[in-house]
Formats: C-alpha cells, sequence, structure tokens
C-alpha cells in the first residue's frame, strides 16, 4: 500500500513565497552590483543576500494581504526594520515619493481583505517572485 504524500502547511509554504519575494525586492532596488542601501535611512549599501538587510514591509502582518504585495515590501537595515519598528514615517514619505500619494489608502483598504490563499494561489506566486528573481539576476548577471 502506498504511503499518502503528506501536504506541506499553508505557512510553511507562505514562508517560502515570502523568501523568493523578499530576496527579488532587495534584488530589484540593487545597484548593478547588487548592493542595496536602506530604504528608509540610506545606510551603507549591503549585497543583496548580506546580512543586516532585511525586507521591510509598510503593513506589517504576515495573513494579510498585503504581505506578498511587492509595493509593500522595500529593503531595510536590521535598526529601521526591527529596532525602529520599520522607521513608518520616513517609509511613508518615500512610498508616496515613489508610487504616489494613493499608495498608503491603496495598501491600507488592501490589509483589512481576509486572505485565506490556497496552495495554487501561493504556487502561482512563488512561480511569479522565481521568475522575477532570475529576470534581475540575469540583468545583473549574478547568477
Amino acid at each position: 500500500m502506498r504511503k499518502k504524500k503528506k501536504l506541506r502547511k499553508i505557512s510553511k509554504l507562505i514562508d517560502e513565497v515570502a523568501s523568493i519575494a523578499k530576496e527579488y525586492v532587495r534584488l530589484r532596488e540593487s545597484d548593478s552590483c547588487g548592493y542595496v542601501k536602506c530604504y528608509t535611512c540610506d545606510s551603507a549599501p549591503v549585497y543583496y543576500k548580506g546580512e543586516g538587510m532585511h525586507t521591510g514591509h509598510f503593513i506589517h502582518g504576515k495573513y494579510k494581504l498585503t504581505y506578498l504585495d511587492e509595493k509593500n515590501m522595500e529593503p531595510q537595515d536590521c535598526a529601521c526594520n526591527t529596532y525602529k519598528n520599520g522607521n513608518l514615517a520616513t517609509y511613508a514619505y518615500n512610498h508616496i515619493r515613489k508610487y504616489g500619494p494613493e499608495i498608503i489608502e491603496y495598501l491600507e483598504l488592501k490589509s483589512k481583505k481576509i486572505w485565506t490563499p490556497t496552495r495554487e494561489e501561493l504556487a502561482e506566486l512563488k512561480e511569479l517572485y522565481t521568475i522575477k528573481l532570475k529576470q534581475q539576476e540575469d540583468i545583473r548577471s549574478l547568477r
């Protein structure tokens, strides 16, 4: 008798997608050599895979619809993301400059929607961010 394959927990699948999406966002914002500055304090550049560089969220919360939205993610150093709780005033200011004034309301409204992702949705997001990451690596010849 064949053993049934155990399905992975949704939370683990979200973590997998988030890991790829966060790496993509850091690389997207990096220079041609893969070095990226903090979005909120402009700290010294760190290699996008380097220690100390996180991917911060304007709207926090793993189970909110905004968690895997790339417009809700930017590179942040450990100090801003962790010790300054995301340095949200500067984050908001920079976000309005980057996306326009409607971005804050867009993210706040989106974060209020209930999100119960399916395995299929997460598989699609994983594929999307994997493709985007590979494109960024190719642009910078980092593979």
